[in-house]
Order: structure tokens, then sequence, then C-alpha cells
């Protein structure tokens, strides 16, 4: 592992990861197919109650608040990727992590030239992998490697655990003015929110990172990561219908929370 640029491997066996905000006709589709699926079923059941009666409208309830939730699920991802891309656009350089056959090249400040890199790690170093939650509450791939950059302390990553999403930005902004020198780069500001949030200065959000489903990164893992290193979205697509679980869950999360209060007063 080193700090700086490395010799990269072929170009035709690299894959770039790279931020350059949230598709907006992505966006537009998720939106208008979560808006048309909500209004389609909502009408149908107006629709359904008015021509057969409330019986058989009360039986066609379950499937129905099913599609509502599956149409309200894609309608709040594409208007937030809209809001996400109003807000950042092209403005700031891009956060990459390229990965090749000998390792991984991350920059702060990616430019597309084959010896720009922050930080560079070979496959041995790296230790683990995952998705983990990060600004907004979205999810960001993660790479785990010994890195010589400041971490956090307990207390701070604890609070990423821990506090509200809406409240960890300021915290990470007075922790990284806390470690920085007034010389350091832009980008190493970056890296050091990544160590802040992850853990590790090597993650990306592949949301907004063109042609980098987590299927083709797990694919690009498999030929040239060590074993059980994989990349494994526990969300899944976002076109995919809401699981089962996901109610299930939720019925347990509220048995277990009136069975304690009704534990609390007896």
């Amino acid at each position: 592992m080193r700090l700086g640029p490395r010799k990269p491997g072929r170009a035709s066996a690299v894959l770039e990861l790279i931020h350059v905000g949230r598709p907006v006709g992505l966006g537009i589709v998720k939106t208008a197919l979560g808006l048309g699926l909500f209004g389609l079923t909502v009408a149908g059941m107006y629709l359904l109650a008015a021509r057969s009666g409330p019986g058989v409208a009360i039986v066609a309830l379950i499937p129905a608040f099913w599609l509502v939730d599956w149409g309200s699920l894609m309608l709040v991802d594409g208007v937030s990727d809209l809001i996400a891309r109003w807000r950042l656009g092209d403005v700031r350089p891009h956060l990459a992590m390229v990965l090749s056959p000998d390792g991984v090249r991350c920059s702060g400040r990616y430019t597309g030239a084959a010896d720009n890199a922050d930080l560079t790690v070979t496959w041995d170093e790296i230790t683990g992998s995952g998705f983990r939650r990060g600004p907004g509450g979205s999810l960001w791939f993660c790479l785990d490697a010994p890195v010589p950059i400041a971490a956090p302390g307990e207390l701070e990553r604890a609070a990423v655990l821990r506090l509200p999403v809406e409240v960890i930005p300021r915290m990470v902004s007075a922790w990284i003015d806390s470690v920085i020198a007034g010389d350091d780069p832009p980008e190493r500001r970056r890296l050091l929110a990544n160590m802040f949030w992850f853990g590790t200065p090597l993650a990306v959000n592949l949301a907004i990172c063109p042609k980098a489903s987590p299927a083709r990164v797990d694919q690009f893992l498999a030929r040239h990561a060590p074993q059980g290193i994989r990349c494994v979205n526990p969300e899944g697509a976002w076109w995919r219908p809401p699981p089962a679980s996901r109610y299930l869950s939720l019925a347990s999360a509220t048995r277990i929370a009136a069975n304690s209060r009704r534990s609390g007063r007896s």
C-alpha cells in the first residue's frame, strides 16, 4: 500500500468507479414508474369498489398495499436521485476508485489519467468488503485495507452508527479541520471524509457511478480479488418489488414494541 500513483495494469482490464452524479434520465424514469404504479393502483381500487362493492375491494387490499408500497419506493428513489443531481451536479471534481488486476487506485480528484491516484493498494492488502451507510443514508461499497491516513476515534465511529445522518456531516467537517494541514490538497478532505464515514478511504457510491452495477463489480472482484471479497448489494436493484421479509420484519418489530409496552405497564 502506498500514497500516490502506481504503474497501472492494462487499460482494457480496468474498471473505473467514478462519481459523476445521479443520471437525470434514470431519476425521471424511476419517478414516472413509481407515480404511475401508485396512481393506477389507487384508481383501480376505487373503480373496483364502485363496480364490485366494498367486499371485493377489501379482499384486494393486500395486493393493492403491496403495489402502492412498491410504487412509493420507486417514487422516493427517483425524486431523491433528481434532488441529489440538482444539489451536486458536476461542480466538484470526481471522486473515483479504479479497480485493476494489480489492485485499487483511489483519487479524490480523478482526471482520467493513468497515474492519477492519491492512494494505491494491492489486492493482497485488501482485508474485507461490504456496503455501508453513508451521507444521506445511501449505501456505499467499501474495501478495507490498512492505510497511512488519519482515522477517527471510537467515539466518532460510534456516532456514525447511532446518530441521525443529518447531524453527521457537521461532525465530519469539524474532525477533518482538526487533522488536516493547511497546505493539504482539497481532494485529501474526501479521503478523510470516507475514513470518518466508513473506516476506509476506499469507498464509492455505486448509484452515481456510470456502468458500475454491483453485479459488474462483483464479476471483476471474482476474477482478481482475494477469495471472500464480494460486492453484493443487500437492497437489490431499484426496480425489484419489495420482498415479503420487509413486511414480516415490520410486523415482528411492531409485535415486540407492543409486548414491551404491555410489560412496562405490568
